[in-house]
């Protein structure tokens, strides 16, 4: 979680007076402000992120595209916030580790048919999956194409992977405080002037 505060004795001051329903109000167009720039950022941050797809001539999931469709923003009286929904988004804030659930192992594509699908899709789909003999860094999970019979290496198998932080999927804290710094003038303006 990355939190934006502003500290400034003369908005503290004016918060105090707007009351409950008024503070709600600002940090809601607070957070929206924030929405909006992390929206964007992430959109053009999706755009870049294709290479394993590119590189496999797959079609990209999506995974970042969808994030920034989907992310929201609420508030009360005392904060307002913006949450975002993606697999493995939390490395933002620190390097992921990440192991298999059910299955033995984590299958990481190595091919257009099966990038951003799982093994189970696959079968679904009519390929014959088995393993190589190979064990360890080399464990791959083989298959048989349903239509021309064609075998290809689909996956490598890992126990577990790690993900580097990447904290470039958000704006940067300058850029974030500024976002809610000014979505917060802009509705004080507007008060200001519905006053008038």
């Amino acid at each position: 979680m990355i939190s934006v505060s502003i500290d400034d004795s003369n908005l503290s001051r004016l918060l105090n007076a707007m009351g409950s329903q008024g503070r709600a109000e600002l940090n809601r167009t607070a957070a929206y402000g924030l929405l909006t720039l992390c929206r964007k950022h992430l959109k053009v941050e999706a755009s870049r992120r294709h290479a394993t797809a590119n590189r496999l001539g797959a079609t990209p999931t999506g995974h970042l595209e969808e994030a920034a469709r989907t992310m929201v923003s609420t508030a009360d009286a005392t904060a307002g916030e913006v949450q975002i929904f993606s697999p493995g988004f939390r490395r933002v804030f620190g390097s992921l580790s990440i192991a298999p659930r059910t299955a033995r192992a984590l299958t990481l594509s190595l091919d257009a048919a099966s990038y951003g699908k799982r093994a189970g899709e696959l079968r679904r789909e009519g390929w014959q999956l088995f393993r190589s003999p190979a064990k360890g860094l080399r464990a791959i999970l083989l298959g048989k194409h349903p239509g021309t019979g064609e075998v290809k290496a689909l996956y490598l198998l890992r126990a577990r992977v790690t993900l580097p932080q990447d904290r470039t999927l958000l704006p940067s804290d300058n850029a974030m405080a500024s976002a809610v710094r000014q979505a917060i003038a802009k509705h004080l303006q507007t008060i200001q002037r519905n006053a008038r």
